[in-house]
């Protein structure tokens, strides 16, 4: 069985961030977290909980859970010298509020703007095939989606979103950046709407 670690450590934008890593002993821990771009600052083991896959696969990475960035008091590890020769105790330690790690509101909605967008595909495409005969059966409404324009509306707008946020990001950001793609975006969307 494969021990579990729990890391804290520092994103590449020294953001904080934790989760659990399933490896063979610490060292081979902080590689995989070393080779994901993070700083590590801190790994404990946790006790009596193995998973994951052999011990020769040591890449199983899973974030933590939103109800383990808290603020809460996590328990020293005693670990005999015979059960682990690589971990040492650590002491108590009171995680801080302030390194509770949030995704800003525009990267939740990216998020939705995909999905919604990844929809749409799917109508576009199932309808076409509809539309043209090939699709073997009949699905309810579809037609209608796919010659709808309030959905060709919203497909346009997803897709100039996150093509705004993608170029604001790619040319480092700032307010006034984000400013002049709004602006270019909804006057895209405005000139598209006039024309269709």
């Amino acid at each position: 069985m494969v021990p579990v670690f729990s890391y804290i450590s520092l994103s590449e934008e020294g953001k904080p961030v934790r989760g659990t890593v399933t490896a063979t002993d610490e060292e081979a821990a902080a590689l995989v977290l070393r080779g994901m771009g993070l700083t590590v600052q801190r790994i404990d083991v946790i006790p009596h909980r193995t998973d994951g896959p052999p011990a020769s696969a040591v890449d199983a990475v899973r974030p933590a859970s939103s109800a383990s960035s808290r603020p809460s008091r996590t328990a020293a590890v005693q670990w005999g010298q015979a059960d682990s020769p690589h971990v040492q105790p650590s002491p108590v330690v009171e995680e801080d509020a302030a390194a509770a790690v949030f995704f800003p509101l525009t990267d939740t909605v990216r998020l939705y703007a995909g999905w919604l967008l990844a929809w749409y595909f799917i109508i576009y495409a199932l309808g076409s095939y509809q539309t043209d005969g090939r699709l073997p059966f009949a699905v309810p409404f579809l037609e209608s989606l796919y010659r709808s324009s309030l959905i060709l509306s919203f497909s346009c707008a997803a897709f100039l979103f996150l093509l705004c946020t993608s170029l604001h990001r790619a040319s480092g950001g700032g307010a006034l950046r984000g400013l002049l793609l709004g602006v270019a975006g909804g006057a895209i969307f405005v000139l598209f709407q006039v024309n269709v």
